[in-house]
């Protein structure tokens, strides 16, 4: 395990060292500190490799050389004792391990623990980096440098149980850019660093404990245990974990709420020195563990019987290769794109002992050889730094945006401009018109023509009150509309909002088969659309793709996004070029102060949001836990409780909390009955698809819950059916379970699908409390509303509730629960942000954890939970600044289409990523340049024609304003900017004077295109933009290519043929494989049709087939009748399916003939601008606009004169500058 300490200053490091580190500080000897030594990449430059002293580790911390005294980095900080001294990285193997090394007393097992630190360390420095100016003014991170630290072991816990673990503190110096610095953490540090170096200790020290012959196993996160060191033997050597979690339960039966570090700090007890380490190792410990019924060095005696590497796995490769595989699917799961440090942390988490980081890492250049893995950036080789994304979660957006491409101008308008100006005029919803905003809205539905459109609008924009309206008008058209949500809650609202049947997008398949679609055409509104997942969007689009439905997407993308990989609402409206209708207006805040907190907030200005908060008293820092829960609480039913107000947490632990001090207050209040029973709750734990089909990702006493109908049957089971997990064999991959009837069943995870892990508590409830569904159940959905009506017996009965806290009535309302039972109900009066979005309240109380995971603590977070008020919303926080942090900051996926951000970007989230900047070796992926249908083009870049985007490259993304600015100022502003860059080269160059030709003749040349003809302006266009960039290009050759330029010159002048030849020459190439492209293009288009024509035919075939069997007899005939023209039916289509894919494959030909002729082109281009003589560089630049037009459109006198003249300006501009003008 790796835990991590803040930054301290020198003296608190002093002070730490004396008390803590420098001593065993449990014993007070100085001398307990078992072994100590000095790592890092940085200390050989110091001369630190020397056996560890104290003064040479305090001068490090002070920032100085340990040699000379000198001050290493700010002087005034380190003689204030101000200087953020160190930070502290504890490594801790389990208590299994520390049992073999210590009370077995294996020096074998502290060397392997030693090496595994080393190797932890040697990651870790990749992970820190430092600060510097670049050459705009700005600070910008990088990774790397040199480091130093001291790592200091200890044995003991503070019960003096044996507890090895090593304090490695990094001394706040990095060497870097020749000269020492202080470290910076990057973002990447947070994020990727603890796992990933945790994984990799612990994978490097299972490895060597099964050389050692220890029979090794890794718990589903990844930590090393001994399987022969029994369990008890662990607990009776783990009194301080005891006492933990023996104040935690005695809080807990007292109502208290606690969190785990509060009762850390009130259990720890002073320290008490004891005897020396080899007493209290042969005398307590040796009695303690008889007395567990453990033999001192009974697992050492197993390990050495054991053969030296009998335990390591046959295949490494192979195992590593298992392991990343599960690695890359368990994070596609819930990520479009990750890191190269959580593919790898994950590969070893999942590998067998034996397998290490080196094994993990090469199998992940091997996948991503062979496209399994697709880099988003440049990976340097043994780096953890980097980006993959999945050639599934590329397709999957490729499509998305093919889909969107295609439904451009796919639909006929709702209703025409005039009419549905009136319409919108004249629309109600209930006895309320529509806002203006709002009708805009609306009235921009009603005449839109693509099969795809958005609705982003902030919370409380009244987008459900614009659905309503839009939905009568639809369907006084003729149109069926459907409803759609991620969720049950968001279908729910969407449904109660619209007055039509809706259902969730998971359910949308059984839906269509329920009721299909008819004559009318299809309209489907997606609610909360913004929190949907790629998978969804799939289906969504794909559906209604088959049979022509209307998509309108709705949502906030500032709210909370999809959990599982993709943000498709984000991909459309960025990459798709969807029409994306706003809707900006927050109607839903009816307080001044309010209102202003959640638009500042809807306008991503955190900080002025939270000072706004806090300026308005409405910002409680409350550091202690259980204090801060009691406030909270206390606020949420003075708001109103349930019925006015929401309790909005993060995660699911401080939904528990929160809830139990609520009942506490309630009771003591009067509200609840005396009498509880108790029942036992469920919720579906955090595994993903890959985990379950894994036996070491289950664990021993969890519960399984089979519900696949095939996996039922089986396993001679019921659906439904739940089982405890008794056994685990890893090594056959199998978990064996005990069902509640007390059968035993086994089965192996990677042949059955539909299980699911929950986890149980013991609920109580009385009279009045109230309850949400977690899961589904007998009566019940996810996240229905209940109240408890009443006790009787042992019976719970419960009133459900709609969605504004009101009785429920009809047959369903009721539900009743027997004690003790399992139900997918608890406590409703704290809820995770997700399952609140789309609610709205009078008060909104936020309750803010600085500890919980930064992925749980984002913008989304505090502005979906403070926007579900529309009177007043409260926070409740520990830690003002982490609170204005968070609000801050964006934690949105990346999309895979998109190429990854650089270094410093990443640092900075509000910075937008450069698309082709260089990144390490190789350049970040364009998008703008890829086709959303097929990868990108390895050839050069096409002519840029006056054509559209779409006709040239596909659906992909717009050039930026700035782009197009850069693009569109002179070139010879740009190339003496370009050349005043480099060190050693001076303006007005031979060089530049040759580019200034060039760039003289490309006014004239664009003047003279300016009278042509269309068709000729288009081609002349392209090649006067491939004048404007040649001179660039030519600037930036070094000595060797002016050389073979040179070379290629003296070719032509011994009779080879002509460079203005060869260009013609490929020009007319262009020119028919243009002609050859259409022709393919029209013929794929035409089988794409006969297809079409072909299904409509074939349904309208067997149509008739079917009413001419039932006219011949019954028996054999009828039979043969029906399976001839089936016969005939299905060999058209075959024959027109192979015309298909042969149309098809022309036209890829011909596009790779373009591409080659497009190559050459450029190339004889580059080899015309290399000429010595600016005269002949000017006359072939300018000829250019003459020898890239087709043979016919040369014809003409009047081309021929404009272009004899563009000539003859260029050549005498180019004399000019020779002469010195």
């Amino acid at each position: 395990m790796l835990s991590i300490g803040g930054w301290k200053t020198s003296k608190a490091v002093f002070s730490y060292f004396d008390e803590h580190v420098g001593r065993d500080y449990y014993t007070g000897n100085e001398a307990a500190a078992l072994h100590a030594e000095f790592l890092g990449s940085g200390r050989d430059r110091l001369g630190v490799d020397e056996p560890f002293d104290r003064e040479t580790f305090f001068r490090l911390i002070d920032g100085q050389d340990p040699r000379t005294g000198e001050t290493l980095t700010n002087a005034e900080k380190v003689t204030a004792g101000e200087r953020r001294g160190a930070i502290d990285f504890t490594f801790s193997p389990a208590k299994s391990v520390s049992i073999a090394g210590l009370v077995d007393g294996d020096s074998r097992v502290v060397s392997a623990h030693r090496e595994a630190v080393r190797e932890a360390v040697s990651e870790l420095e990749k992970f820190l980096g430092y600060r510097v100016t670049n050459e705009h003014g700005e600070r910008e991170f990088r990774f790397g440098g040199e480091f130093v630290a001291a790592a200091i072991e200890h044995e003991f816990s503070r019960e003096l149980d044996p507890q090895l673990h090593s304090h490695v503190v990094f001394a706040n110096l990095v060497h870097a850019d020749g000269a020492w610095r202080t470290i910076e953490s990057h973002e990447a540090f947070q994020r990727d660093a603890r796992q990933y170096v945790e994984q990799v200790y612990e994978s490097a020290l299972a490895g060597r404990l099964a050389e050692l012959g220890y029979a090794v196993e890794k718990d589903p996160k990844g930590r090393t245990h001994l399987a022969e060191v029994p369990q008890d033997v662990q607990t009776a050597f783990s009194k301080r974990s005891q006492q933990i979690e023996a104040e935690i339960a005695a809080r807990l039966a007292r109502g208290e709420v606690v969190d785990r570090q509060t009762a850390v700090l009130a259990t720890r007890q002073a320290k008490e020195g004891v005897p020396d380490r080899e007493t209290h190792r042969e005398g307590v410990w040796a009695a303690e563990a008889r007395a567990a019924g453990y033999e001192p060095g009974q697992t050492l005696r197993s390990a050495l019987a054991t053969p030296p590497g009998s335990r390591a796995p046959d295949d490494r490769e192979g195992a590593a290769g298992e392991a990343l595989k599960f690695a890359r699917e368990h994070l596609s799961e819930r990520q479009a794109v990750f890191s190269r440090a959580e593919l790898l942390t994950e590969a070893l988490r999942a590998a067998p002992p034996g397998v290490g980081l080196a094994d993990v890492r090469a199998a992940a250049d091997k996948a991503a050889s062979r496209g399994d893995l697709v880099a988003r950036s440049a990976i340097l080789e043994a780096s953890p730094h980097g980006d993959y994304t999945s050639r599934e979660a590329l397709r999957t957006e490729r499509e998305l945006l093919r889909s969107a491409r295609a439904g451009r101008g796919a639909h006929r308008p709702i209703l025409d401009p005039d009419r549905a100006v009136r319409a919108v005029a004249a629309a109600r919803v209930g006895e309320d018109r529509l806002r203006p905003e709002q009708a805009e809205a609306v009235r921009r539905l009603l005449v839109n023509r693509d099969r795809h459109v958005l609705i982003e609008g902030v919370a409380g924009a009244g987008k459900s009150h614009s659905l309503a309206a839009f939905r009568e008008l639809a369907a006084a058209e003729g149109y069926h509309v459907r409803g759609f949500g991620p969720s049950h809650r968001a279908a729910d609202e969407l449904g109660e909002k619209l007055g039509t049947p809706t259902s969730t997008i998971d359910a949308l398949e059984r839906t269509l088969r329920q009721q299909p679609p008819g004559e009318k055409p299809e309209i489907w509104i997606v609610d909360e659309a913004a929190m949907a997942s790629n998978r969804h969007a799939a289906q969504l689009v794909g559906e209604a793709d088959r049979i022509g439905a209307r998509l309108v997407f709705v949502g906030d993308r500032r709210q909370m996004a999809a959990v599982e990989a993709g943000r498709p609402f984000d991909l459309l409206d960025r990459h798709g070029r969807v029409e994306r209708i706003d809707l900006a207006e927050n109607l839903r805040s009816r307080e001044a102060t309010h209102k202003a907190v959640v638009d500042l907030l809807a306008a991503r200005n955190a900080a002025a949001a939270v000072d706004r908060l806090d300026q308005a008293g409405r910002l409680a820092v409350l550091p202690d836990y259980s204090e801060r829960a009691e406030a909270a609480a206390r606020a949420y039913l003075a708001a109103g409780g349930p019925d006015k107000a929401v309790l909005v947490v993060d995660v699911h632990r401080d939904r528990e909390a929160l809830n139990g001090v609520v009942r506490r207050q309630l009771r003591d209040a009067g509200e609840l009955g005396r009498e509880e029973l108790a029942f036992r709750a469920v919720r579906g734990a955090d595994r993903s698809a890959p985990e379950l089909r894994r036996a070491d990702r289950f664990e021993v006493g969890e519960l399984v819950q089979i519900h696949g109908r095939r996996t039922a049957s089986a396993l001679g089971v019921e659906r439904g059916d739940v089982g405890r997990v008794v056994t685990i064999d890893r090594a056959a991959g199998k978990v064996g379970l005990e069902l509640e009837d007390g059968r035993r069943i086994a089965f192996e995870p990677r042949k059955v699908r539909g299980l699911s892990i929950l986890q149980e508590a013991e609920r109580r409830v009385a009279a009045g409390d109230r309850l949400v569904a977690l899961e589904h159940g007998s009566g019940y959905k996810k996240g229905d509303q209940f109240r408890v009506e009443k006790l009787a017996g042992e019976e719970i009965r419960l009133r459900r509730l709609d969605s504004r806290g009101r009785d429920a009535a009809g047959e369903r309302a009721v539900v009743t629960l027997r004690a003790g039972e399992r139900a997918g109900l608890d406590h409703g009066y704290a809820n995770i942000v997700e399952r609140l979005q789309g609610l709205t309240a009078d008060r909104a109380i936020a309750f803010h954890n600085s500890a919980n995971a930064k992925s749980r603590r984002s913008h989304a977070n505090i502005y979906t939970a403070l926007s579900r008020a529309r009177d007043e919303a409260r926070a409740f926080t520990d830690d003002r600044e982490a609170f204005r942090r968070d609000a801050a900051r964006l934690a949105e996926k990346p999309l895979a289409v998109e190429p990854a951000r650089s270094r410093q970007a990443q640092a900075r989230p509000d910075s937008p990523p450069r698309p082709g900047a260089r990144h390490g070796r190789t350049a970040v992926p364009d998008p703008r340049r890829e086709r959303a249908d097929a990868p990108a083009s390895r050839g050069p870049s096409p002519p840029r024609l006056e054509r559209s985007r779409a006709q040239r490259l596909g659906p992909g993304v717009d050039r930026p304003e700035g782009d197009r600015a850069r693009r569109d100022r002179p070139v010879a502003a740009r190339l003496r900017e370009r050349l005043a860059r480099r060190p050693g080269r001076e303006l007005g160059t031979p060089r530049l004077r040759r580019s200034e030709s060039l760039v003289r003749a490309l006014p004239r040349a664009r003047a003279a295109v300016a009278g042509m003809t269309d068709a000729i302006r288009t081609r002349a266009a392209a090649l006067a933009e491939r004048v404007a960039r040649s001179p660039v290009a030519r600037a930036s050759l070094r000595e060797d290519r002016r050389v073979e330029a040179h070379g290629a010159a003296e070719k032509i002048r011994r009779g080879q043929r002509t460079p203005e030849q060869r260009l013609e020459r490929d020009a007319q190439r262009l020119e028919r494989l243009g002609g050859r492209r259409q022709v393919a293009t029209r013929q794929v288009n035409d089988a794409k049709e006969q297809l079409l024509r072909a299904d409509r035919a074939g349904a309208r075939g067997l149509y008739v087939a079917a009413e001419k069997a039932a006219q011949v007899p019954a028996g054999a005939r009828r039979l043969e009748a029906v399976g001839k023209l089936r016969e005939a039916y299905g060999a058209a289509a075959e024959k027109l399916a192979r015309g298909y894919a042969q149309a098809q494959h022309a036209l890829a030909r011909v596009r790779t003939a373009i591409t080659a002729t497009e190559t050459r082109f450029l190339n004889t281009l580059n080899a015309l601008t290399n000429f010595r003589s600016p005269t002949q560089a000017a006359r072939a630049g300018a000829q250019l606009a003459v020898n890239a037009l087709p043979p016919k459109l040369r014809v003409p006198v009047e081309i021929a004169r404009k272009a004899s003249t563009v000539v003859a300006r260029a050549i005498a501009d180019a004399r000019g500058i020779e002469r010195g003008r």
